[in-house]
């Protein structure tokens, strides 16, 4: 029974999708347009993540104890008149995919919420998803294939008083796998647009608080232990309730836009900072100017003890209030997620990010005759240069390690530049390459590796025969001296229409085999599917070159997706080629570490 679950799913996704329409609930303080839709309408979308995964000894892969290992989510919605809606999500993860929490083990109903809409007001009983800002002080999302929902349920009021005036009033507890937290969450928004002759002016400020009851945590005192023989225990005293405040101001004009963003939070002794007492911080300025073919922005960011949850003693990505933007690229190539970088919270980092794009003028020698767009991006990343307290680096109780100075910097964590050119030979054949230099401090930021410095090379074409077939084609390679050495990697697409495609793709370490390292065989990361939906269904396994026909896959990953990405969540998996882009990783993957609380960007569950 259980191997037909996917194909169930897929064949149950079929009428539901077709249902799905143009059914965007319209903004708060609009009212809804008159049209001849139903008065009562039924959406819903039912999506599930299948593995079947098989033993393999030359990439490490561990023998499962079930034979279909699966996520299953079923969305549901009911609207009236499209002033009222009631919803729900059901789960079933009895034997979730690898790379998730053994805490998500489990089947229930965690998602439910009703929402009524008036004129100028709205107002959420149930669960919920919000962001406030930028989201330095509050961020809830949902991306199943990360295993991460930080949804608040309670109450959510959203009212517009006055045309250029909103405010939001929110109160609930946050989940916590298939429960919610003890802790409650407070919140309140409001955002000013100030009309000018130049522009337009936005002003917002958010406030964001939790209220949870201490733990018992206490302290060892072993200062003067080996004169005195005698330990002093000292209790921890922790805030009931932690508050964090957000101010910021956006200039909006023809060509230009400017933002200032400062986020403080106060004293909250934590699991991510070794409970120690230093107020958080984080300061966001980001600026843009564009023109017809031409663009250019940079942001600056820096933040300090910012790690922010709905429970103290919460770690890796459970329970997460807040989201610091990150810096560097999304990765969307197969060898440029290999080694991917994590925003870090605690103690924290400066972030640069400069991007420059042109489009060169068509029917001219260097722009062809449709034009070609040069993009320029580079990003830097350092830490904060830290001094100890009085007690010691990372003393239990104490205001813990702080940084020199506001400007003080310490080493690079991550750098990258990268040159993008796309060009269109005609109106059949379009070719994109990337040219990508990377060094990441592997050890500061997942606490091994040392330094890797790499550079990659990627050429893409795509070849348009008619309205409904194409082809695409990557060729991609990775040089680096460090770490697995380097790696190849290719995929072949053909989409016949724009509901089925093929793909084909490979990733091999050219540096095996290796006389140096001892090894005779090297492995081919395969990751093939057959005429299928996009989105819908992929297949992909390892095998080495020179093994017997017979040997069996590492793992064959069997995908339903028929829900579209959360528009929130900024990864590989809003890419409507998600399982294509973002390849098998090799034996050794990144990972969380709890010991460095820094957020990487997303990757599918099952690499982690």
């Amino acid at each position: 029974m259980k191997p037909l679950l996917p194909l169930l799913a897929f064949l149950l996704a079929q009428p539901i999708a077709a249902q799905e329409g143009n059914n965007t609930p319209p903004p708060s303080g609009e009212a809804p347009p008159l049209s001849a839709e139903p008065a009562l309408q039924l959406h819903g979308s039912l999506r599930t993540d299948a593995l079947v995964p098989q033993y393999d000894e030359r990439i490490g892969t561990e023998r499962a104890e079930h034979r279909v290992l699966s996520n299953s989510y079923l969305d549901l919605r009911l609207s009236f008149r499209r002033r009222y809606e009631a919803g729900l999500r059901a789960e079933y993860m009895k034997q979730p995919l690898p790379g998730f929490d053994p805490a998500f083990r489990g089947a229930g109903v965690p998602y439910f919420y009703a929402t009524a809409r008036f004129d100028r007001a709205e107002i959420t009983l149930g669960s919920y998803y919000e962001q406030l800002g930028s989201g330095l002080v509050l961020r809830t999302y949902e991306e199943p294939s990360l295993g991460i929902d930080n949804h608040l349920r309670g109450l959510r009021l959203t009212a517009r008083p006055f045309d250029r005036l909103r405010l939001k009033l929110l109160a609930g507890r946050q989940r916590n796998y298939w429960e919610t937290d003890a802790s409650t969450i407070y919140g309140a928004d409001g955002e000013w647009e100030v009309p000018t002759r130049r522009g337009r002016l936005t002003l917002g400020a958010s406030w964001v608080a939790r209220r949870e009851q201490p733990d018992a945590l206490s302290r060892i005192d072993t200062t003067g232990f080996s004169q005195t023989f005698t330990l002093r225990r000292f209790n921890l005293v922790q805030p009931v309730d932690v508050s964090a405040f957000d101010l910021r101001a956006a200039w909006h004009t023809r060509r230009w836009q400017w933002l200032a963003e400062y986020a403080w939070k106060g004293q909250d002794p934590s699991f991510d900072n070794g409970y120690t007492y230093r107020h958080g911080s984080a300061l966001l300025l980001s600026g843009s100017w564009s023109t017809r073919g031409k663009s250019f922005l940079l942001q600056i960011k820096r933040a300090e003890n910012m790690s922010f949850r709905g429970r103290r003693a919460a770690s890796l990505s459970a329970s997460t209030l807040n989201h610091l933007p990150p810096f560097a690229a999304q990765p969307t190539y197969a060898l440029t997620a290999l080694y991917p970088y994590a925003t870090c919270n605690v103690p924290g980092e400066w972030a640069f990010r400069a991007e420059a794009a042109w489009t060169l003028p068509r029917r001219t020698p260097w722009g062809g005759r449709y034009g070609t767009t040069l993009r320029l991006r580079a990003a830097h990343i350092r830490d904060l240069a830290l001094t100890d307290g009085p007690e010691g680096a990372e003393a239990m109780g104490t205001d813990g390690r702080r940084a020199r100075n506001f400007w003080a910097m310490g080493g690079t964590r991550y750098g990258e530049w990268a040159l993008d050119a796309e060009r269109r030979l005609n109106r059949s054949l379009r070719l994109h390459a990337t040219l990508l230099a990377q060094t990441i401090n592997r050890t500061a930021v997942e606490g091994h590796g040392g330094r890797v410095n790499t550079l990659v090379g990627i050429l893409e074409g795509q070849w348009q025969a008619n309205a409904e077939t194409a082809l695409r084609a990557e060729a991609q390679y990775l040089h680096t001296r460090q770490d697995q050495g380097d790696w190849w990697a290719g995929l072949l697409e053909w989409s016949l229409s724009s509901h089925f495609m093929f793909t084909l793709s490979d990733q091999f370490n050219a540096r095996v085999p290796s006389s140096a390292r001892g090894t005779t065989s090297s492995v081919h990361y395969w990751q093939p599917s057959p005429p299928t939906p996009p989105r819908a269904i992929a297949y992909s396994w390892a095998t080495a070159p020179h093994a017997p026909v017979t040997t069996a896959p590492a793992a064959s990953a069997v995908t339903f997706r028929r829900k579209k990405a959360s528009p929130s969540a900024t990864n590989c998996d809003s890419n409507p080629f998600f399982f294509i882009r973002c390849p098998a990783f090799p034996a050794r993957p990144p990972f969380f570490n709890p010991a460095f609380p820094c957020t990487f960007p997303p990757f599918p569950a099952f690499y982690s």
